[in-house]
């Protein structure tokens, strides 16, 4: 399956969402620090990377853009508590992400989002 970087700041959520990664076949590499995700992050070393948005220093829209510098074509899964939605969501997407979820995430909705990212062709997602 999927190596995938997961960055969350939230102990208990990030260890849900590694389990369900896991359960789901993929490989996981965990970081509750943007910055060492960001530091971790490698062109072509992941196929997916699963962020929170709102974490203490640099936060997910930060976070989405140093990864994007770095590399165009990795899908981004945004995740987010806010249940605004709307500017949040477009700004989520403007900085990069190409998808976003909303906490509480259930296992079917992760893995039904991942696989379309993960199935897109290279060219749509740069």
């Amino acid at each position: 399956m999927a190596r995938v970087l997961l960055i969350d700041d939230c102990d208990d959520f990030r260890a849900c969402i590694d389990e369900m990664l896991r359960r789901l076949g993929h490989e996981v590499v965990s970081t509750d620090q943007a910055v060492e995700g960001i530091g971790m992050f490698d062109c072509g070393g992941f196929d997916a990377v699963v962020t929170d948005i709102l974490m203490p220093g640099v936060d997910g829209l930060e976070t989405i853009l140093a990864l994007r510098r770095q590399c165009r074509h990795t899908p981004i899964l945004a995740v987010t508590g806010d249940t605004e939605g709307g500017w949040l969501d477009r700004a989520m997407q403007a900085f990069g992400a190409t998808a976003v979820l909303r906490k509480p995430i259930e296992a079917k909705d992760l893995a039904s989002v991942l696989d379309l990212q993960l199935a897109a062709p290279r060219a749509q997602r740069s």
